[in-house]
């Protein structure tokens, strides 16, 4: 379904296009509430069990809307084209980020700010100045 919107977008749009394309996001404000790490912070936070399918071995590629949108900005800056995969290239597991969730969320103690774990290996994206990025994505 997503290709056929690109598809749709790339006949009909004359102007230079780029497409980004991420992978699951995750951040505090997210009213989704879907399995992942923002329902288990939030159930760690109101210190409610958190429940994994199966053993919670699945792995995905999780990445902050702090990091998202900063790409996003660089690539609007640069008048970037094509397509652009925006991604990690780290997989978590659903029991890594319950349990990291968790735990931050302990030793965060009165912090209301939620827990401070990334799955998408606990640093920031490194910066990326506007004039590195290539006009051509695709």
């Amino acid at each position: 379904m997503h290709l056929v919107r690109e598809i749709m977008f790339t006949s009909e749009v004359k102007a230079p296009l780029a497409i980004l394309r991420p992978t699951l996001i995750y951040g505090a404000a997210d009213p989704h509430n879907g399995y992942g790490p923002n329902r288990f912070w939030r159930l760690a936070r109101s210190r409610e069990p958190i429940r994994l399918f199966g053993k919670g071995e699945e792995r995905r590629d999780h990445m902050s809307i702090d990091d998202v949108a900063e790409l996003t900005t660089c690539v609007i800056y640069q008048r970037s084209a094509g397509a652009l995969n925006i991604a990690t290239g780290t997989g978590t597991s659903f029991r890594e980020i319950a349990r990291d969730g968790a735990s931050n969320c302990e030793l965060a103690g009165a912090n209301r700010g939620g827990a401070a774990h990334r799955p998408d290996g606990a640093q920031r994206l490194p910066r990326v100045r506007h004039d590195e990025l290539p006009r051509r994505l695709a």
